[in-house]
């Protein structure tokens, strides 16, 4: 034979193949994500809340900050929960991809 172990060869192509694909949808769901927090940015609203945006916390919700902190019994938390985390997700990344840029 050649010496060539082409069984882990395949294996490794397609465990290669698989981490390719699921980092594929890790971005287009980030990007869809980010595309819709970007929807209510330019509809004015906050996206974890549907509020208008304010300039400053003081007044209400900034783009990436939601002034609604309501309580865990509330009936809609679970989701607005949800979207103030992904909310926190990207200006994370956000911030961090600022960084590298400064940096």
């Amino acid at each position: 034979m050649d010496g060539i172990d082409w069984k882990a060869r395949a294996l490794a192509a397609e465990e290669s193949l698989a981490t390719q694909v699921k980092i594929t949808a890790e971005v287009l769901e980030r990007q869809q994500l980010t595309y819709e927090v970007l929807r209510s940015f330019q509809s004015n609203r906050c996206y974890a809340c549907n509020w208008p945006l304010k300039a400053t916390i003081q007044y209400g919700c900034t783009p990436f900050n939601c002034s609604m902190r309501p309580q865990e019994s509330w009936p809609l938390y679970e989701s607005w929960k949800k979207r103030f985390d992904e909310l926190e997700q990207i200006h994370a990344a956000l911030s961090a991809a600022q960084g590298k840029e400064q940096g």
